[in-house]
C-alpha cells in the first residue's frame, strides 16, 4: 500500500513467532522489486524457503532485486534454505543478500546462490553478514561477485561451513571482526 504507515517494504514480512514455508512449485517463485527487502523475520519467526530439482516438480526461488537487503533475519528468527541445482538464488540487493542478526540462525543445504549483492557504499555490506550472537551453518552454497566480502561475520557470531564456492567476491571470501 503506498506511503501507509504500516508498510515494512518488504515483500514478506513475519513477526511474532510466525512459520511459514516457501516452494517453487509449477514454474519459480519469484520475490522481486520491494522497497526495503525481499524478507525480513523478526520476533522468532522461522521461514524454510526450498527451491530446485531435490524433488521432481520442485523449481527455483528467486529473491531478486529487493532494495537493500534480500532476506533479513533478526531478534530471535531461524532461516533455512534447502535447494537442489541452484534452486534457491538470492541477487542484485544494494547492501547484502542475505543479513542475520541479533540472535538468530540460518541453515543453508544444497545449491544456495549468492551472487551480485553489497554494491553500495556501506561499510558493512556482503552476500551473507552474520551479526550479533548469530551464527550460520551452510553445507553448500556457490557465494560470488558481491562488492564486498561473500561473508562478514561481527560481534560473537560465528559460521560453520563445507561445501562452499566463493569466487570474485570484492572484499575476499570472508572478514571477521576480532570476536568472531
Amino acid at each position: 500500500v503506498p506511503n501507509s504507515p504500516f508498510t515494512s517494504g518488504f515483500g514478506i514480512d513475519f513477526r511474532g513467532g510466525a512459520r511459514g514455508l516457501l516452494l517453487g512449485l509449477w514454474g519459480p517463485l519469484v520475490i522481486e522489486g520491494n522497497e526495503t527487502g525481499g524478507i525480513s523475520l523478526q520476533e522468532n519467526a522461522e521461514l524454510s524457503i526450498l527451491g530446485g530439482n531435490v524433488v521432481p516438480g520442485w523449481t527455483p526461488v528467486l529473491i531478486q532485486s529487493n532494495g537493500s537487503t534480500g532476506v533479513s533475519a533478526a531478534f530471535g528468527s531461524q532461516l533455512t534454505f534447502f535447494a537442489g541445482d541452484s534452486g534457491v538464488q538470492i541477487l542484485n540487493h544494494k547492501d547484502v543478500g542475505i543479513d542475520v542478526y541479533a540472535n538468530s540462525q540460518a541453515y543453508f543445504y544444497g545449491d544456495t546462490t549468492i551472487t551480485h549483492n553489497g554494491f553500495s557504499s556501506n561499510p558493512s555490506r556482503a552476500g551473507l553478514r552474520i551479526d550479533g550472537n548469530s551464527e550460520a551453518f551452510l553445507r553448500g552454497a556457490d557465494i560470488s561477485q558481491n562488492g564486498g566480502p561473500g561473508i562478514l561475520v561481527l560481534v560473537n557470531s560465528s559460521v560453520d561451513f563445507s561445501n562452499v564456492a566463493f569466487r570474485s567476491n570484492g572484499n575476499g571470501p570472508i572478514v571477521c571482526d576480532s570476536s568472531a
